[in-house]
Parts: C-alpha cells; sequence; structure tokens
C-alpha cells in the first residue's frame, strides 16, 4: 500500500477547532472553530514538508459571531458551506471559482432559527430537504428547516449532559426519521456515571 501522507493545517485564528467537512470532489477541507471563524484549505497538493503548517487559502471570521461552530457540510453540488453554530443561525457561505484556479469565499447570509437556543447538527435528505438538530429548553430536538415542522423531541435533561444523535432518513418515513438512535450520559448523585439509551427504528 502508498505510504500515508499527513498534513499540518493552521486556521490562524485564536479559536479550537470544533467541527469540519470534507469536499471529497474538489479535495477541500473546511474548519470551523470556537469563535465562529471558518477556514477552507486545499488538500490536493501533497506537502513537500509534512511538519510545516499549510495555512488557509481562505478565512472568513465571524460567520456564526464570537460562538462555536458546530457542525457544517458542502452543498450537493459543492458551491457552499452550510453551518450550524451555538448563535443558533444556519449560514451558507458561498464558494466561487475563477479561471485562473482561485477560490473566493464569502458569508452569504445567516438565519436564526428561533426553534432551538443552538444548532448541533445538520442533515440534507435525499430529496433536498435540510434537517437541523439542537436544544430545545431541556429537550434535543429535530425540525425540519425546509418544510418547517418538528420531526421528533427527546428529553436529555439540558444541553450540559453529554450525549450522541445519530439519525436516519428515508423518504418511506418523510415526517420522522426512519431510525435514530442516542446515548446520554448522567452523572448521578452516588458519584456514579449512567447512561441513558433512546432507539427506534431498523
Amino acid at each position: 500500500s502508498p505510504p500515508t501522507k499527513h498534513a499540518v493545517f493552521s486556521m490562524g485564528t485564536i479559536g479550537v477547532p470544533m467541527s469540519i467537512a470534507y469536499d471529497v470532489i474538489n479535495r477541500r477541507l473546511a474548519a470551523g472553530d470556537s469563535r465562529g471563524n471558518i477556514a477552507l484549505f486545499d488538500v490536493a497538493p501533497a506537502p513537500d514538508d509534512e511538519s510545516s503548517e499549510q495555512p488557509p487559502i481562505k478565512l472568513v471570521r465571524k460567520v456564526h459571531d464570537k460562538e462555536h461552530v458546530n457542525y457544517m457540510l458542502f452543498s450537493s453540488n459543492h458551491s457552499k458551506i452550510i453551518s450550524a453554530g451555538n448563535d443558533g443561525c444556519i449560514a451558507e457561505s458561498v464558494l466561487v471559482s475563477s479561471p485562473d484556479g482561485t477560490v473566493s469565499m464569502r458569508k452569504a447570509l445567516s438565519v436564526p432559527f428561533p426553534s432551538l437556543t443552538g444548532v448541533t447538527r445538520l442533515w440534507t435528505t435525499q430529496e433536498g430537504r435540510l434537517l437541523a438538530g439542537g436544544y430545545q429548553s431541556n429537550s434535543f430536538a429535530v425540525w425540519d428547516v425546509t418544510q418547517g415542522y418538528q420531526m421528533m423531541n427527546i428529553d436529555t435533561g439540558g444541553r450540559q449532559r453529554s450525549c450522541i444523535f445519530e439519525a436516519q432518513f428515508s423518504s418511506d418515513s418523510y415526517s420522522v426519521p426512519s431510525a435514530h438512535r442516542m446515548a446520554i450520559c448522567v452523572g448521578r448523585k452516588d458519584g456514579k456515571t449512567e447512561f441513558r439509551l433512546h432507539a427506534s427504528g431498523n
């Protein structure tokens, strides 16, 4: 097998990287940090010196004000980065490729999602609908952003509790996830840790 290549990428910000997204077609990596910034890296060229830091080809600051960038994904045509943040907003950053091969990136819009105090996860369905997950008081909720309705709600006891959530969506179950799994970590008064599991579907 070919040797593994390593590269070091530096956003050049004071924030801590919180989320990444990879465009496998154009071989670009997007990284969002704890200060609301989003950086775009070109990972196509192999670095000559694997210990050297590669700066971003583009950096847009305060896409989510100064809040965490929790999740990102590239649009289906690879022309946008859709991001979710602790500011309760869903943002779009537009990518434009020039004939000379350079890329520009700019924040196009940021839309608050008032149903969630913080947006922590995004999905896109095969039909092109955008779904968002995040906290609503003490519950984790999933909303269909495109159609404007809540798909599900799980009481977690509050966002201070660590949890992992995964879901699958299909056209056969349009209004709810076809399957979901959630693990919630709860600290008990006796000092022990309790994991509460929620699961449905296949």
